[in-house]
């Protein structure tokens, strides 16, 4: 069978984006994006991807940087499955194993963004950042180095500035990349005309990216087999998209994807699309998992097409969420069949024990404050919330006294995951009999920062969720 290099080749482009990752979010993502907008809008936008971490970058160089993305879901009720290859990156190359390569393109006058996905922790900086070295440690520190090297060259020329467009999947992830950057300058003692000329002559840009990218699919070799050439680098995602960039200058003009019929958003406040992401499709996600799982489902596709938790799902969404966000009604609405229609997607496998990773630390940022919403208006909340505050409580609960272990309906043991401080609370509760466990768990301001038994009966209904369920188990 062809290799996916014999089969098409290269396109010349102009070398504009740095791109710090090369995982399969980006190349499904962004990519994705750019390599459409160049063939359908006759752009000419190509990307140098750096590998940030250590690691090869083989398989790229034997496929001249070319793979495929295959879109397989569900759009107005109808079945898409699309295949593409992908040709906007230009050169892939490892800031380790080719640093003087890859700071040769801090020179470059026809550069003009930086795009990075280092992952969640990648915004941090690192007592193990030294300027000395090739590179530094944390990404901020290589970042700042490469602007550094670019600002010196060009003799701190206001117009070689370049546009900063993190999307690590933090809230305001623009605004940490710049605090991070300006801790290293000082930590480092660089000249405060360089940073004045970060501040003059960059844009950083805060964004909001939702696009479920599966990876390598399990299905790959009859995926060849139909394309008639194999890829070692072919990814697989949804049809839904969103690309909301934030910034105070308007970067429209030059990176117009949007053009391409993409849904890209261009905004200098993106909260309201935030929250609707946020309460919507990741609060539904941690509102529904614990208990999908406990009941002995294993993926988002088979708990929307379980009758019991569709219904949950749709009266969590649209009876309990939507009225009390504060948003536009009929867009909310619209967002909400969309994730109903993500979740129904047949071919992507979104596990639920993964999905569950952090449940209490989520349930925190996405579904308290709707709690707090009703509590605060003295309304009664909703069933939906109380139980799934119930049962992701019922989830963590643990059989071991050293670690996070218990066992679902099947009798097989699952071993939750949360941050470090709050498995040690976890595990100090959890041999407590029910009232003890939930009213502890409750009040411990070190998860919550304050004390939720204070939310007027939510003490009470949690323990009779929890009596039930344990009632109902007993039967079985």
């Amino acid at each position: 069978m062809k290799s996916i290099n014999e089969f098409v080749q290269p396109l010349e482009l102009t070398p504009r984006i740095l791109q710090f990752g090369t995982g399969n979010f980006l190349r499904a993502f962004f990519d994705y994006m750019v390599d459409v907008y160049n063939l359908e809008c006759d752009g000419d936008l190509g990307i140098v991807a750096v590998k940030n971490t250590e690691g090869s970058i083989e398989s790229f160089r034997e496929q001249n940087n070319l793979y495929t993305v295959i879109t397989r879901g569900i759009e107005n009720n109808s079945r898409v499955n699309e295949d593409r290859i992908v040709r906007s990156i230009n050169e892939v190359i490892s800031c380790y194993d080719d640093y003087e390569q890859y700071m040769e393109y801090a020179k470059s006058i026809t550069l003009r963004f930086i795009v990075s996905n280092t992952t969640e922790v990648g915004i941090r900086c690192s007592t193990l950042d030294d300027i000395n070295a090739t590179p530094p440690t944390s990404f901020p520190a290589k970042l700042t180095k490469f602007l550094y090297e670019r600002y010196l060259f060009f003799e701190g020329d206001i117009a070689k500035g370049l546009i900063i467009i993190p999307t690590e999947l933090i809230v305001d992830n623009g605004s940490s990349l710049y605090n991070c950057i300006v801790e290293t300058i000082k930590k480092w003692k660089l000249s405060e005309r360089f940073l004045d000329w970060i501040d003059r002559s960059c844009v950083f840009c805060s964004t909001l990216v939702d696009k479920i990218v599966s990876g390598y699919p399990p299905d790959s070799e009859q995926l060849f087999y139909k394309l008639g050439y194999s890829d070692k680098l072919i990814t697989a995602c949804e049809v839904y998209s969103l690309f909301v960039i934030e910034s105070d200058t308007d970067i429209s003009d030059e990176l117009p994807l949007d053009k391409a019929n993409f849904d890209v958003i261009f905004t200098n406040d993106a909260s309201g699309y935030r929250d609707r992401k946020l309460f919507l499709l990741n609060g539904a996600h941690t509102a529904s998992v614990t208990a999908a799982y406990l009941s002995g489902l294993n993926s988002v596709l088979e708990m929307i097409q379980h009758k019991t938790f569709s219904s949950y799902i749709h009266r969590l969404l649209f009876k309990d969420i939507i009225p009390v966000v504060g948003l536009d009604n009929s867009e909310l609405t619209h967002f909400a069949n969309s994730v109903v229609e993500r979740f129904n997607n047949p071919y992507i496998n979104h596990s639920l024990e993964n999905i569950s990773t952090f449940s209490i630390s989520k349930f925190k940022t996405r579904l308290l404050p709707i709690i707090k919403i009703y509590s605060q208006k003295n309304e009664y909340i909703p069933e939906t919330l109380v139980f799934s505050l119930a049962c992701i409580l019922l989830f963590y609960r643990s059989n071991s006294l050293t670690e996070l272990v218990s066992k679902r309906e099947n009798s097989l043991p699952y071993y939750p995951v949360e941050s470090e401080e709050i498995t040690d609370i976890i595990l100090r509760y959890s041999h407590d009999k029910n009232y003890n466990y939930i009213e502890s768990m409750l009040s411990d301001k070190r998860i919550w920062n304050e004390n939720l038994t204070k939310i007027k009966s939510l003490l009470l209904r949690i323990l009779i969720v929890f009596e039930n369920i344990n009632r109902k188990s007993r039967l079985h």
